[in-house]
């Protein structure tokens, strides 16, 4: 009982089953981003499901798909992988390892369906045996004399168990990640400080040093509320030693041992948002420079106006009719709302573009809105992984069993040597396990090399 499912476990039809298994998930831990909030989620499945889009993403949240590759079931079946792999292995082994060190076949039944060619010599059959071993320098004769052989190639046999170590290897490197490393996200609004790493729904992270948002910055498409870039200008601080950085989409950065990757982003309406402009007096031509929340005022002495922040919309727009209307919660084409009030206490109400200097242009004075700071947040992946070197390690053996598999071929030549009078007949047999098609032309060069071996007397090593 044991044997047969030793014997099971090992087989080809269970790794095909693994593998079907591990695609299948896999591509949907792909479709479905990991750790990713799950509003976002919801919006993506959406697409496809509609209004059953909250309970498929209940099921898939409760599957543990939308942290697939931490749960202890797919790990399981990583583990049925490697298993698989090991048994196979031990299985087929001694075999193999009887094939790689065992001695040089000169039996007949060995070779007798892979005949060449045939061809007399005048020579004998001392020379034949001192040729033969000119042109192969792994050979064995038979113990009557009358069979020569010769192989090349026979760690070729050894590259699927390579390869099999390399993929347990990489699976073990996997595993040490899962279990001494992490893979979260942390979210971080401008102007403000984080330590905690979200990883999973119930896992926390302290870090041994906090990151500062000093400045998210983006950049969209024209007249598109999609970005065609964003970066995350952050500062580690440990110890009181502060070391600025860069992130963004294909520029991670490491700190301290832990990777930073640029993740997502947001708009968080905080109160505590500081708008950047300047006001350019063509009176006085005066510029002064501002940084002041919703609600604040201050006075144009030039102008006799004082002016309030009324309101801002972070992607204002026109709708079909004309009319303005904000299109997205992304800073898209941000704008302020001012309003102007003069000595009489007639007041306008005026929206200024970040996108649109023409859009600040008055009689008296030029408006810039420069700027939004401490609205938008930065989701950075952070990433600690002490099985990456392990991984790269099965990599590397993976490829070296691949090349061996598919790239070398155990090749093995016989020669039968008859005697007659004063010469002597050479039947040539050649046997190779891989690349069948080019065999044919291999065997008659190596016959015509051993030919002008034997022809020109050629054997004293």
């Amino acid at each position: 009982m044991i044997k047969k499912v030793f014997h099971a476990a090992g087989s080809l039809r269970f790794a095909l089953f693994i593998f079907t298994v591990i695609i299948f998930v896999s591509s949907v831990g792909t479709f479905i981003r990991q750790h990713a909030p799950a509003e976002e989620t919801t919006a993506r499945l959406r697409e496809a499901f509609g209004d059953a889009a909250p309970v498929v993403y209940s099921f898939l949240d409760k599957t543990g798909f939308t942290d697939l590759y931490h749960t202890y079931w797919f790990n399981f079946i990583l583990l049925l992988l490697a298993l698989n792999l090991i048994f196979c292995s031990v299985r087929k082994f001694p075999a193999t390892w009887r094939k790689l060190t065992g001695k040089i076949s000169t039996e007949k039944d060995s070779f007798s369906a892979y005949f060449v060619e045939e061809k007399e010599f005048r020579a004998s059959s001392e020379n034949v045996s001192k040729a033969f071993a000119s042109v192969f320098s792994r050979w064995a004769r038979a113990e009557g004399g009358d069979v020569l052989a010769a192989e090349k190639g026979r760690y070729g046999k050894s590259g699927a168990f390579v390869t099999h170590l390399g993929l347990v290897i990489l699976i073990t490197g996997g595993f040490i990640g899962g279990i001494f490393g992490y893979n979260g996200n942390i979210a971080i609004l401008e102007g403000k400080l984080e330590h905690i790493v979200t990883a999973g729904k119930d896992k926390e992270i302290e870090l041994p040093f906090s990151v500062y948002l000093e400045n998210f910055e983006s950049e969209y498409y024209e007249n598109s509320p999609k970005q065609s870039s964003f970066r995350s200008k952050i500062h580690f601080i440990k110890d009181n030693v502060t070391t600025e950085a860069v992130v963004s989409v294909n520029s991670p950065v490491k700190f301290d041992g832990v990777t930073f990757y640029q993740s997502s982003y947001g708009v968080f309406p905080n109160r505590d948002v500081i708008f950047k402009f300047t006001v350019d007096s063509l009176i006085s031509g005066v510029r002064s420079e501002y940084s002041m929340g919703l609600g604040q005022e201050f006075d144009i002495p030039d102008l006799n106006l004082k002016v309030k922040l009324n309101d801002f919309a972070p992607a204002l727009g026109k709708d079909s009719d004309g009319g303005l209307v904000n299109f997205s919660t992304q800073l898209v084409n941000p704008a302020l709302n001012f309003v102007f009030t003069n000595q009489e206490g007639e007041s306008a109400s005026e929206w200024i573009l970040m996108k649109d200097p023409a859009s600040g242009d008055f009689n008296n004075m030029h408006i810039t809105f420069s700027d939004v700071w401490g609205a938008e947040y930065s989701v950075l992946s952070a990433r600690i992984d002490p099985g990456l070197p392990v991984i790269y390690l099965g990599f590397i053996i993976i490829s070296l069993g691949v090349i061996i598999a598919f790239y070398t071929s155990h090749r093995r030549v016989w020669s039968v040597v008859k005697p007659s009078g004063g010469s002597v007949s050479v039947r040539f047999f050649y046997h190779k396990d891989k690349g069948r098609v080019t065999a044919q032309r291999e065997a008659e060069k190596m016959f015509k090399s051993l030919s002008a071996a034997i022809e020109s007397g050629r054997g004293e090593k």
